[in-house]
């Protein structure tokens, strides 16, 4: 006697596989879910950075008064003194707080489980233990 199950063709007997679906159609779920992140990617970086690479190769303050000028605008700024005075800056601003990070990474510790009693005053409330 079959069960229903097993009349609607539903019911597999133990050891056999559900039937494959086509090949053309095993990928499709994975793009569905990948479509949102990447029309988000899309609209809010890619396309962005793609406008701003184009129009960097172009002089002009307007969309009308535009003409193309290929890399004479990076010519011009790599020659600029003030771009290399400002790469400076931008570097050592990037590394001073840097090099706070790492000090006081290493010294809140060190202050908390030595034996002055100041110390533990001071960096027992930031670490949650006494």
């Amino acid at each position: 006697m079959k069960s229903t199950l097993q009349e609607a063709g539903l019911h597999k007997p133990f050891g056999q596989r559900p039937a494959a679906r086509p090949v053309w159609m095993q990928p499709i779920s994975s793009y569905l879910f990948l479509l949102p992140a990447t029309l988000v990617f899309m609209a809010f970086i890619a396309y962005p950075i793609a406008w701003v690479a184009v129009k960097s190769l172009f002089s002009g303050t307007s969309l009308q008064n535009t003409h193309y000028s290929g890399l004479d605008n990076y010519i011009e700024v790599i020659t600029d003194p003030v771009f290399w005075t400002v790469m400076k800056n931008m570097f050592l601003w990037l590394r001073l707080p840097f090099r706070f990070r790492c000090l006081s990474a290493v010294s809140s510790p060190t202050l908390s489980s030595s034996t002055l009693t100041a110390g533990v005053r001071f960096f027992a409330p930031c670490t949650f233990c006494r």
